[in-house]
């Protein structure tokens, strides 16, 4: 209620532009965020359990960009890279004056792009499980 009261005195100003610090900074409750704030940072995110977590999910998420990516920007994949491509979505590189399927007609950055989206697009769950299975933590049941 409070940031819903900070957001209507200050309307004007945000719609110019002027206003560029969070809503909960000019509320009474900013001294008690930042408090809580300063405990999480000292207290819940540098528990082991979430650093492995948030590392794990690096790992995955910048492995899973490595390989698609580089499979998507090769102009000759490898053998390794062509299985990779069979993996991603039929439509994933299709864009209107393209024709269908054309990888190759789109832009290096085009592609990252597409190959981003996909990764972006994933579960978590999905993420960490097709990563282990790409890199042959885990086989495919």
């Amino acid at each position: 209620m409070a940031c819903a009261r900070a957001f209507e005195e200050n309307l004007d100003e945000i719609e110019e532009g002027r206003f560029d610090v969070p809503l909960i900074t000019v509320t009474p409750f900013a001294k008690r965020h930042k408090d809580l704030k300063a405990f999480e940072q000292k207290h819940v995110y540098t528990h082991e359990r979430v650093l492995q977590i948030e590392y794990a999910g690096y790992k995955t998420i910048g492995g899973l960009l490595d390989m698609f990516g580089e499979a998507a920007v090769a102009e000759a994949p490898t053998r390794q890279q062509e299985k990779l491509l069979m993996l991603l979505p039929e439509d994933l590189f299709d864009r209107p004056g393209i024709p269908m399927g054309n990888r190759l007609a789109l832009s290096r950055y085009q592609r990252v792009l597409a190959v981003t989206d996909f990764v972006s697009g994933m579960t978590d769950s999905y993420a960490v499980e097709l990563y282990q299975r790409l890199s042959g933590i885990q086989l495919p049941t």
